[in-house]
């Protein structure tokens, strides 16, 4: 064999090795996932879009440049195809909804607490009414328990209570820092996105009729 053969291959061995890639990070932006070589990104995306559906596709990086991108929007719900059958929940109440829809299962006794831990992640706390048995969020393709979609779904508290805050409207904010009111009546629920001044981020989940109680939340 030639030494420019010799050349040759060891040029394509160290090229392959340099595309191929070593190393998968899952990504805080409701699935992506990176693939990483020393000279290309990959990126199987499956990321929350702003107007409330999803980006799917590929995405390829060359030495930081973008050269290939098939991402596409699905499932938003500002079109009329999104539009869902009415779902059912575990209890049996139906809710007509749209492509995304949030529900809420309720006790029919309360326990003595006004408010019970219902997850913990991010140095955060998400509390719940203790009139609240379950509350779900509907991404068009699952039915989640929303402590399962919190979770599971690579993103942090505040990006998967955004998702639901989108489809509420902004009832008040409060002086103490940036403390956020969020209601629907449609859906009968309340969230109260704490931020105050002491560094409270927690939330607070109840129905439509829960008013803010500085003596229970938002607490240092």
């Amino acid at each position: 064999m030639s030494k420019k053969k010799i050349i040759l291959i060891i040029i394509v061995v160290v090229l392959i090795l340099l595309l191929i890639p070593y190393r998968k990070d899952m990504l805080w932006d409701g699935g992506s996932v990176e693939y990483k070589s020393v000279l290309c990104k990959y990126t199987k995306v499956h990321r929350f879009a702003n107007t409330g559906g999803y980006e799917e596709g590929m995405e390829i990086e060359f030495l930081g440049l973008k050269i290939f991108d098939n991402t596409k929007i699905v499932n938003d719900i500002n079109s009329s195809e999104s539009v869902e059958s009415p779902q059912e929940t575990p209890s049996g109440k139906v809710i007509a909804g749209t492509a995304n829809t949030i529900q809420v299962e309720k006790n029919n006794l309360q326990d003595g607490n006004r408010f019970n831990k219902y997850l913990e992640r991010d140095g955060k706390t998400i509390y719940v009414a203790s009139n609240i048995k379950e509350i779900y969020y509907d991404d068009v393709k699952t039915k989640h328990v929303l402590k399962d979609y919190v979770q599971n779904t690579y993103q942090t508290i505040d990006d998967s209570i955004k998702h639901l805050t989108n489809y509420l409207s902004l009832f008040s904010e409060l002086n103490d820092g940036g403390t956020k009111i969020y209601k629907s009546q449609e859906y009968d629920i309340t969230i109260v996105k704490c931020n105050t001044t002491i560094g409270n981020k927690d939330y607070f989940i109840g129905d439509y009729s829960m008013s803010f109680d500085s003596n229970s939340m938002c607490k240092g």
